[in-house]
C-alpha cells in the first residue's frame, strides 16, 4: 500500500468514528456510532468509475447518525469524500478520484495536439503532429491506484485489458483509383516514469436489469511486461463514400511500458503517405458516380480533400436535370403500391424544387413483392448501370409493407436472439464498408391516408421553412 492509499484508508477509518469529512463544494458529513462498537467485515473496494468505498456490515443503519458541518477544509490530495448508504444492511464510504493534472511538455498551455499538411498533392500526403501535453488523473480499482492518461480532442485505444491511451484518428482523401502506404518518417521522444496506466474495460450495456461488467485487465501484459501499443501509426483500410476512397490514419502518441511503469510519449510526429498511380477502370467507375452532396460530405471529414480530389470528372451540380435519354434520376422513391397516390405528390414536389425524380412501386421489383435482397439488389443495379445514379433514396411504407433487412443480431439479447431492422444496406453500394453512398430514409406509413398527411407536412416545411434562426440553432432531438 503506498502513501497515498494509506491515508486514503486512514481517513476513511477515523471518518467511522465522529471524523469530519469533506463532500465537495463546501459540505461535510460526520458519521458517529452510537454505540460505539467496531465495524464488521471492514473493507476498501471500488467500482468501475475509479470511487473508491469503504465497506463494513452493520445490524441496524439506525446505530449510525450522520451530522453535516461546513467548518472544515477538504482533505489535502482526494477531489471528494462523501458517506453513501449501500444495499441491505452495508455502509459504503465513498472517496471519489484525484483531480485532472495537466502535463506539459515544453511549458505549454492545455490544448489539442496541432496537425500540419507541409506537403499535400496526388502523389503524397506529409502529416506532422505537435503534442503539447497530456492530462493524467489518479483512480483506485480493486485496491491498485491507477493512472487514466488523456489528451485533449482526441479518442482512446479500444483493446479491451490492454492500457487505455490516447489516440489521433484523421480521415484522409485518397486520389480515386490509388492505393496509399504509410511511413513514420520521424519523431521526438520523451519517457515519463512513475505510471500504472487504467486498462481499456468493457462498455456496460444500456440495460437496467444487466450487471455491471466485471473489471478487465490484461494480466499476462502487466505483469510479463511489454510495450502497448507497439506502432507509432497506421492506416486502415480505404473506404469509399459514393467514389471517394477515404481511409483513417490512426496516430499512437503515447506507448506504455508495463515493466518499467514507463510512458513513452512522441511530442512530435512526422508521417508520410504515399499514394501509387491510379488504375484507370477504377478511377473511371469512382468518378461517374460522383456528386455535389457527397462532395460537401467527404471534404468535411478528410484532412486533405482539395489536394487529392483535383479531377473532378463529371460532377453534376445538385438539382441538375440529366438529359431526356439518360436513365436513372437523382431521387428514387421505392413506395407500396397502396402508397402511390402519395408517392406521386412527393415526386412532383422534388421535381418542381429542380431534382430529376422517379417513382418505382415493389409490384415493379418483383410481382409476387420483393424481398429485401430484391430491394437491395434494384438498387445495385441502377447505381451501377443507370446514367444518373440516385443521390436520395426515399422509402414510402413500413417494413411490413416495404420490407427491410434482419441481417444483425442485437448485441445485448441473445435469448432469445433479436435481429435488428435497417435500411441501412440498401444505400451501402459502394466498395466493402459500412459508409452509406445514397442519403436515405423511409417514411413508415401504413395507409394512404397517414403517407398524404406526412408528405403534405414535408412539402409545407421545405415550402415554408420556419424563419427564427433560434429554430436551427436551438433545437433539440428527444
Amino acid at each position: 500500500m503506498n502513501r497515498k492509499e494509506l491515508w486514503l484508508f486512514l481517513s476513511l477509518l477515523l471518518a467511522l468514528f465522529s471524523t469530519d469529512c469533506w463532500c465537495g463544494e463546501g459540505r461535510f458529513f460526520r458519521i458517529k456510532h452510537l454505540g460505539g462498537s467496531p465495524p464488521e467485515n471492514l473493507a476498501i473496494v471500488s467500482d468501475e468509475f475509479g470511487q473508491v468505498f469503504l465497506e463494513f456490515d452493520s445490524q441496524d443503519l439506525r446505530d449510525y447518525i450522520i451530522e453535516s458541518t461546513d467548518s472544515l477544509g477538504p482533505p489535502p490530495e482526494w477531489t471528494t469524500v462523501c458517506l453513501v448508504i449501500g444495499d441491505g444492511q452495508r455502509i459504503r464510504w465513498l472517496a471519489m478520484w484525484q483531480p485532472i493534472e495537466w502535463v506539459s511538455f515544453d511549458g505549454e498551455d492545455q490544448a489539442p495536439p496541432s496537425i500540419e499538411l507541409p506537403a499535400a498533392d496526388e502523389t503524397e500526403l506529409s502529416v506532422r503532429v505537435s503534442l503539447p501535453g497530456i492530462t493524467t488523473q489518479k483512480l483506485v480499482q480493486d485496491g491498485e491506484l491507477y493512472d487514466v492518461v488523456r489528451m485533449p480532442g482526441c479518442g482512446l485505444t479500444d483493446d479491451v485489458g490492454f492500457p487505455q491511451l490516447p489516440v489521433i484518428a484523421e480521415y484522409i482523401s485518397i486520389p480515386p483509383g490509388c492505393a496509399a502506404t504509410l511511413q513514420v518518417e520521424g519523431y521526438e521522444e520523451v519517457t515519463l516514469p512513475g505510471y500504472n496506466v487504467f486498462p481499456v474495460q468493457e462498455p456496460a450495456i444500456d440495460k437496467l436489469s444487466e450487471p455491471e461488467p466485471a473489471f478487465a485487465k490484461n494480466d499476462v501484459f502487466y505483469r510479463s511486461g511489454g510495450t502497448y501499443p507497439e506502432v507509432i501509426a497506421e492506416l486502415e483500410s480505404a473506404a469509399v463514400i459514393r467514389g471517394h476512397d477515404v481511409s483513417m490514419v490512426r496516430i499512437f502518441p503515447v506507448s506504455f511500458d508495463s515493466s518499467t511503469g514507463t510512458l513513452i510519449v512522441r511530442k512530435t510526429i512526422s508521417l508520410r503517405v504515399s499514394f501509387s498511380s491510379p488504375d484507370p477502370d477504377i478511377k473511371e467507375a469512382r468518378l461517374r458516380v460522383r456528386s455535389e452532396l457527397f462532395e460537401e460530405l467527404v471534404s468535411g471529414i478528410t484532412l486533405n480533400f482539395a489536394s487529392a480530389e483535383s479531377e473532378e470528372g463529371a460532377l453534376k451540380s445538385r438539382g441538375q436535370q440529366p438529359p431526356q435519354d439518360e436513365d436513372g434520376a437523382e431521387v428514387l422513391i421505392i413506395t407500396h403500391p397502396d402508397l402511390a397516390d402519395a408517392a406521386e405528390a412527393l415526386a412532383f414536389w422534388k421535381v418542381k424544387l429542380g431534382y430529376s425524380t422517379m417513382v418505382v412501386e415493389t409490384t415493379d421489383i418483383s410481382e409476387a413483392g420483393p424481398s429485401a435482397d430484391d430491394i437491395e439488389t434494384y438498387i445495385q443495379d441502377g447505381y451501377d448501370d443507370w446514367t444518373t445514379a440516385p443521390d436520395f433514396l426515399i422509402l414510402i411504407g413500413d417494413a411490413d409493407l416495404v420490407p427491410t433487412h434482419y441481417e444483425t443480431e442485437h448485441p445485448w439479447y441473445s435469448s432469445p436472439a433479436i435481429d435488428i431492422g435497417t435500411d441501412l444496406y440498401y444505400a451501402t453500394v459502394d466498395g466493402n464498408d459500412y459508409f452509406p453512398d445514397i442519403a436515405h430514409g423511409r417514411i413508415p406509413v401504413d395507409t394512404l391516408q397517414e403517407a398524404s398527411l406526412v408528405i403534405s407536412k414535408i412539402i409545407e416545411y421545405e415550402r415554408n421553412p420556419p424563419p427564427a434562426t433560434s429554430f436551427y440553432t436551438d433545437a433539440a432531438v428527444a
